[in-house]
């Protein structure tokens, strides 16, 4: 039972923080005209520098493919995003930011920094190592044992998966 209690706490904390995104992020939505999930997308690459494809933010995110290639073209038809043809691979396009979405990002950089300072206020940097720490642990447990990260072996060690089967 107790655990349950952790983990709703955990959830609930998650649940608050992203509502507290969302309402920072609406300034620059509206000044930019954009979508809620263009600008995350647009995080999403800032923040991941490896990622370079759709299909690589389609692995790492909730979004599906087809919506990640609707995102893409607008923000690449607005001048947020570029893409290059892999040479590998013609079929994919590398995908880069541009100024203007690095400009974008800077503006709400700095409002991410002001709550991240209102969420952290009167924890100690010791205490936030360690907070740190544990939930490092906890992702690594929680990738471990998901689904996504079982389909995706299976996947390249050439094996159909089955989530029945487990």
């Amino acid at each position: 039972m107790k655990l349950l209690q952790e983990m709703a706490t955990l959830s609930q904390l998650a649940v608050m923080q992203k509502e507290i995104f969302y309402e920072r992020l609406k300034p620059v939505v509206k000044k930019y005209r954009m979508k809620k999930s263009e600008v995350i997308l647009l995080f999403l690459l800032h923040l991941n520098p490896s990622l370079k494809t759709a299909k690589e933010i389609c692995r790492i995110s909730e979004l599906k493919r087809g919506n990640v290639s609707i995102l893409v073209e607008a923000l690449t038809l607005r001048g947020f995003i570029r893409q290059e043809t892999v040479l590998s691979d013609r079929r994919s396009r590398n995908l880069y930011l541009t100024d203007k979405a690095n400009a974008l990002i800077e503006e709400f950089e700095d409002e991410m920094e002001k709550m991240h300072n209102d969420m952290l206020a009167g924890i100690s940097k010791e205490e936030l190592e360690l907070c740190t720490g544990v939930f490092k642990k906890i992702s690594e447990n929680v990738e471990k044992h998901s689904s996504k990260n079982k389909k995706n072996k299976s996947e390249e060690e050439g094996n159909s998966y089955n989530e029945e089967s487990d």
